[in-house]
């Protein structure tokens, strides 16, 4: 390939890669779906605190 061709390929492909970054900001923002991976790990946490919570007062009553 010609130097220009090389050129051409990577300027395409880095046009891309933009692009797409753009499309899945705009549509993350738009579906909200860092709200929604936040309030997931949120659950995912209290689920674990209150099996440890669950863990500590069995303890207790053994």
């Amino acid at each position: 390939m010609q130097r220009q061709d090389v050129l051409d390929r990577i300027i395409l492909i880095v046009g891309f890669v933009l692009f797409s970054c753009a499309v899945l900001y705009v549509v993350s923002k738009r579906i909200g779906l860092l709200k929604l991976q936040r309030t997931v790990t949120a659950a995912i946490k209290a689920g674990m605190v209150r099996q440890a919570n669950i863990g500590r007062d069995a303890a207790k009553m053994a």
